[in-house]
């Protein structure tokens, strides 16, 4: 997929609105992130990037002490994982773990904006392990709290003015908890009906964070996509049959006819003619000799038969 193009972040949105299940797949080298998804809701992340992993998230934290985290990650297998392990081993309790989970997702996301990482869909999500601990939430909810400096001004520039107002808000209300006092602003101006001109028009409201906030909050469909669409239009048929045939045809035509020009078996021989004419003319010249006229060969034919008519009558 191309990096960085509408067409990245309108996967990431219908997966939001759709509800699919699946996994949303970052590539950076050769190395993954895993989102995995069920119908819309983030159940896990896993990453093969040991900065974006739930171990360095821990680390940060200093929730536990180093030692006895690596005794915890030496019991990961193949159906257990860490939170798991921390879980059963008394280091973390229920909402502590669900609380750290949540902070990894939304550190994790700062990579799901990072336009130079490959973003992929894949509908056969990764295997989750046996025993996780699971602590689903709706991925809008989870971007929302995204840091918004993650977010590049060019994409949020990009997808801003491409939407077309006046702005509609979808039915589902976000949690404004999770908004700043300027956030806050910019979604009662969107209440309102304000376009983007009348937002920025409030001296509390800048325009970059107000770039940023339209675009989540597209995104994350709280904001109706009123982009133009594309419409290909039909073009006229012509009369001429040549002009009907696709152009991705042409060149197999072609090479087809030459193949069964150099291919196709030789006919017969030609005969020529018969010269008719000239032999007749030859037997006529045989026949009279070519010194004497037509009248000649007539007067002389008369007069032998004349000196031969007279031989009998005297006898």
């Amino acid at each position: 997929m191309a990096i960085d193009t509408i067409n990245r972040w309108q996967l990431v949105r219908e997966v939001i609105l759709q509800k699919r299940s699946g996994a949303i797949v970052l590539q950076t080298g050769r190395n993954y992130l895993h989102w995995i998804l069920e119908r819309g809701n983030l159940v896990c992340v896993s990453s093969t990037l040991p900065e974006a992993s739930l171990t360095n998230t821990i680390q940060e934290q200093k929730l536990i002490d180093p030692p006895e985290l690596m005794r915890a990650q030496t019991m990961v297998d193949q159906s257990k994982t860490l939170g798991t392990i921390l879980l059963q081993r008394r280091m973390l309790n229920q909402e502590a773990l669900q609380k750290l989970l949540l902070q990894h997702w939304v550190a994790c996301a700062d990579y799901l904006f990072e336009p130079s990482m490959h973003l992929f869909w894949s509908t056969n999500s990764s295997a989750i392990k046996a025993e996780v601990v699971r602590h689903d939430r709706p991925l809008s909810d989870v971007l929302l709290l995204v840091d918004r400096s993650a977010i590049t001004i060019p994409t949020a520039l990009r997808t801003v003015q491409g939407l077309q107002t006046p702005y509609r808000l979808a039915s589902r209300m976000p949690d404004l908890s999770t908004f700043n006092e300027e956030e806050r602003r910019i979604w009662m101006h969107l209440q309102s009906g304000s376009c983007l001109k009348q937002i920025l028009q409030d001296r509390e409201i800048t325009r970059i964070p107000c770039y940023k906030t339209l675009f989540l909050l597209w995104l994350t469909g709280y904001l109706c996509d009123t982009r133009p669409k594309t419409v290909t239009k039909v073009k006229e048929a012509t009369r001429s049959a040549i002009h009907r045939i696709p152009a991705e045809w042409i060149f197999p035509l072609c090479a087809g006819a030459l193949i069964g020009v150099l291919l196709a078996p030789s006919g017969p021989p030609k005969v020529p003619p018969k010269p008719a004419a000239k032999v007749e003319r030859l037997q006529e010249s045989l026949q009279k000799p070519a010194w004497g006229t037509g009248d000649d060969q007539t007067n002389d034919g008369d007069s032998s038969n004349a000196e031969t008519q007279s031989r009998r009558d005297e006898k």
